[in-house]
This record gives structure tokens, sequence and C-alpha cells, in this order.
């Protein structure tokens, strides 16, 4: 069971313990700083181990014991010893600890000391006493919370309009950042992620359906990692209007495909459109439609390959980014369907919002995990055709080489050094090249 709340876990799982008492596992000391009360404990990580008879067995940590067994002052427990190694982090434990133990550096630095404290504060309850209205609006904003994944929440709660239910304060950059999940993709390829992209633009910027016009975000930071690269780049966002549009848009490609393909399930539906999107952004990059590729090899090749080549990894983890990029627009739409939209704004959103409701969850997906499966889906309900078909794109789609390719490859194969000569070379500057065989 996963709880999305609007801040740090610490803070939360801190007045759980202090309220109802138990042992948080974490790998954060910082949760030791907390006030947990005298029936809070915590547990590493690190510090599990496996007994002979398969049982688990840890160290346990109770701030207040240690705080005791230290002589902290009651009022001030483990955070003044922490105050103490955050500005002295080369100080000897036993120096630290007698400076804490007399609140020396406390003292000295009491407006620094509490903007640290504020730092392990017990969030206020989501429900309070006295203020009916406030609580229900941020109890129902609670409760959208839980239905988006932990990365969604996060953009979500960086929005400051947004952020005054959240009872947070927002810190840093105005524009809001994405931290995307890893895709296992190929190195020297574009990004997997780059053929959702417009799917991903429009999820970010329906949140400003909700946002008085002052406050509507104009931009995102979008981090994803590749090649152990985590780099951002900022996408501009469509605005109000222009939202709207590209909802009816995205609805009408989805609708043209359906139409076009009988033997497709609805349900696989999404497929379609992550295919489609590919083949427009290979054409108007004058790239080769890497599921065409990955299709003819697929049949080239009798049974389930022993060795999944690069391309046939890409091409996965395409789908995979295409599916993933449909359900954020799928949860952050529900999100603001949930925030009391005009009826201008709920019918169009609806249709769209419908076909989403039919992309299935992740449990009832295998085409995550078997490229075989969807790529005999494609070939048999002829996605390839039908997309090339509504782009006005003519690609040549035959696996068998020309003539004159053929004597062209034999003449580079001629002019290349010999493997002896290679290796007296200076490598590539990108040692990924070496890999775009395999």
């Amino acid at each position: 069971m996963v709880e999305i709340v609007p801040g740090e876990a610490d803070s939360y799982c801190a007045r759980y313990l202090k309220q109802s008492g138990g042992i948080v596992i974490t790998g954060d000391s910082d949760l030791l700083v907390h006030d947990l009360s005298s029936v809070g404990a915590v547990c590493f990580f690190k510090d599990i181990e496996s007994t002979q008879n398969g049982t688990l067995s840890s160290l346990i940590y109770t701030p207040t014991a240690i705080a005791e067994r230290l002589a902290l002052p009651k009022s001030h427990g483990l955070k003044a010893l922490a105050f103490e190694i955050l500005r002295d982090r080369h100080g000897t434990f036993a120096k630290l600890l007698a400076q804490a133990i007399s609140l020396k550096t406390v003292k000295a630095n009491e407006a620094e000391y509490k903007d640290f404290c504020k730092g392990y504060a017990t969030p206020p309850l989501e429900l309070e006493v006295g203020n009916p209205s406030y609580n229900a609006e941020r109890s129902k904003f609670v409760d959208a919370l839980q239905h988006l994944d932990p990365r969604l929440s996060e953009y979500i709660l960086q929005i400051s309009a947004v952020d005054e239910l959240a009872a947070r304060v927002v810190s840093g950059s105005n524009v809001p950042r994405v931290f995307l999940p890893f895709l296992i993709d190929c190195p020297i390829r574009t990004s997997a992620w780059e053929m959702s992209t417009s799917v991903r633009q429009l999820a970010y910027g329906l949140v400003n359906l909700i946002l008085p016009e002052p406050q509507q975000i104009s931009s995102v930071f979008e981090h994803r990692k590749q090649n152990n690269n985590a780099g951002a780049r900022e996408w501009k966002l469509p605005k109000v209007s222009e939202v709207l549009e590209a909802c009816k848009t995205l609805v009408s490609h989805w609708d043209g495909l359906i139409r076009r393909l009988p033997k497709l399930a609805e349900r696989d539906s999404w497929i379609a459109l992550a295919v489609y999107q590919e083949v427009d952004w290979s054409s108007s990059h004058v790239k080769p439609v890497l599921s065409n590729l990955v299709l003819q090899r697929v049949n080239k090749t009798e049974g389930k390959p022993k060795v999944y080549t690069w391309d046939i990894v890409h091409c996965l983890a395409q789908l995979h980014g295409s599916y993933y990029s449909l359900r954020m627009l799928k949860q952050i739409m529900g999100f603001v369907i949930s925030h009391n939209l005009s009826d201008h704004f709920l019918e169009s959103l609806s249709t769209l919002h419908k076909r989403l409701e039919q992309v299935p969850m992740i449990d009832e997906c295998s085409e995550l995990s078997d490229v075989l499966s969807v790529m005999k889906k494609i070939e048999l309900s002829g996605i390839l055709d039908v997309s090339y078909g509504i782009l006005s794109i003519q690609e040549k789609k035959s696996s068998k080489p020309s003539p004159e390719s053929t004597k062209k490859t034999r003449k580079r194969r001629k002019q290349n050094p010999t493997a002896r000569q290679l290796s007296n070379q200076k490598p590539p500057s990108n040692p990924f090249e070496l890999l775009e065989a395999e």
C-alpha cells in the first residue's frame, strides 16, 4: 500500500510514530532528528541481516533513548547534536557532543537553529478543527494525489497555486522539474522518450486549466537519464486554448487509427498510437522508422532470437516511453478533472479521457515485456501501413537489399582497413559506436 503525501515522507512518518508508535525502516539517518517521542524507533536497511533460520534481524534506534544516554537537553534532543555536526563537519564527536550538551552553538546562532528545526517540523493534519471549508478542499486535494505516480505528484506540488493546498512553501526555480524513469535504450540513438514528447507536453500543460492566469506555467524542465548522463531539457507548454485543441487533435488521430484497424483490439489501440507517433517523428527528422526495421528483422528470424539487437531493445524502450507518457496524461487529466472544471473544459477533455481509460494497467499489459508479441500485433493489424497512409509517407519496407546497395557494401568492405590496421588506430570518440552492429 502506498500513500502519496504533499512533502518529504520523513516528516509524515515521524508524525505517525509520534502518535501511534512503531518502527520505520529507512536509509536516511535524518529521521532520527525528528520528534518520534518515546514510542517511535528507526531501523536502517543496511543493518538488516538474514539469520540461519531464515528470519530477519536488525539493530533498532530509539532517538529519545539515544539522547538520554548522551545526556542531551530534553528540550533539544538530537537536534542540538545534528546542528553541531551541520556547522562543523570536521569536528570530533567528543567536541561536538560537549557543545551540544551546553547548547553553545545553538545559543550563539538562534535564528539559524530555528531555520534548521523547520525542516524537522511535524506537518499539519489534513483535517484541522475549526476550518471546515478549507479542510474539505485540502482533503480532496490530498485524496487526488493518491492516484498519481510519485513523479507526477512531485510535478504537481512544485506549482505555487496548487502548493497552497499542500500547506508547503516552494523553493528554488519557478519552472517545475519532472524526473522521468530510466529507460533501457540504445546509447547511440536518440532517447526513446523523444517520440512521445508531445503527449507529455500536453500532460504538463493540462495543469494550467485549474490555475489563475497569472500563475500558469509556460515551460517545464524534463530530466531523463541516458549513458549515465542525466540531462535536463526545457519544453515550452501549450497555452490553455492550445491545450484544448491538442486534445481534439490527439483524439482525431487516435480515432482515425481505430477506424482503419478493425483487426486490432481496442485495448491495444495505444500501440497503434505509439507507432504512429514514431513514424511521424522519424519522418519529420528524416530518419528510418525503427519499428519497420525491427519488424523486418524479426520476420527473418525463426522462433525467439537468442540475442536481442540494440534495435530491438530500443524499439521496446520507445514503446515503454509512449506507454508511460499516456499514463502521465491519463493521471494528470484525472487530477485536473477532479478540480471543478467548467463545462467548456470538461466537454473538451471528456472524449480523450474516455480513450485514456481504455489504456490497460501495467500489470495487464504484457506488451511491455514481450517485444515479439507486440511486433506480431503490429504486423497482423497493419499498423505500419495505416500510419504511413495517414501521414502520406512512402518508405521502402523490403528487407532484401537491392543489387546496387550490395555492390556499395562490397566496395566499402574493400576500402575498409583490416582488423590489424584498426588495432593501430585511435579509438572512436564515442565508445558506443562499437555496439552499433550488436
